[in-house]
């Protein structure tokens, strides 16, 4: 597999992104919104340590990560993509991602449950298009938010709201860049292993 170069980004761009069903009646994204989607779509294989090669294949955890651009009308005029995490060969989260943008620049990714979803099971993402707005559910606590470092690099905080200690959702430390999603686990219960080691998960592909 070949990592994804930061110049190709620019040529990707529009064919990332599925645009509302009704444009003329939003307004157009701003280059800000455009490039953090750009960004973040892809595939993501996590870069094991080398220390981590020496365990036994089922020792590993083997993150990936998938995000891809969606068509869901109703949560238009904001932009959906399908986010799902895998550890170790296993489905953990599965997220219709809505990204929207502030004057502030502040891009937020609010993470929608799909109601009755199993995320063990495989998607039938053609059936998104035609859900109601009821069939999804999202916990504004669990937003997460980013801030632009510089054109391919953005700088957040996502909440893991599997877990809540005393009442209070931990976060992990989060960034995006053309090539790789880094975060960082700021909590022990939080599922995957590596407390305080960044995990740096490479991006392979646009989509």
């Amino acid at each position: 597999m070949a990592m994804v170069k930061c110049h190709h980004l620019a040529l990707v761009v529009l064919a990332l992104v599925t645009l509302p069903a009704n444009p003329v009646a939003s307004s157009a994204p701003s280059k800000n919104l455009l490039n953090f989607m750009s960004v973040i779509s892809g595939r993501y294989v996590e870069e094991i340590l080398e220390s981590e090669k020496l365990l036994p294949a089922g020792e590993l955890e083997n993150l990936t990560e998938l995000v891809i651009p969606v068509r869901i009308p109703a949560f238009d005029p904001d932009f959906a993509f399908l986010y799902e995490e895998t550890v170790s060969g296993t489905r953990f989260r599965r997220h219709i991602f809505v990204v929207s943008e502030n004057a502030d620049k502040i891009i937020t990714i609010r993470p929608y449950n799909i109601t009755g979803n199993d995320v063990a099971k495989d998607l039938d993402v053609a059936s998104l298009e035609s859900l109601p707005l009821n069939a999804f559910s999202f916990d504004p606590d669990c937003a997460l938010t980013y801030r632009p470092v510089s054109r391919n690099t953005y700088f957040g905080t996502w909440p893991d709201c599997t877990i809540s200690d005393e009442g209070v959702i931990p976060f992990y430390s989060s960034v995006w860049t053309c090539d790789s999603e880094n975060f960082l686990v700021l909590n022990e219960q939080s599922l995957e292993s590596r407390y305080r080691i960044p995990y740096i998960m490479r991006k392979y592909g646009p989509e």
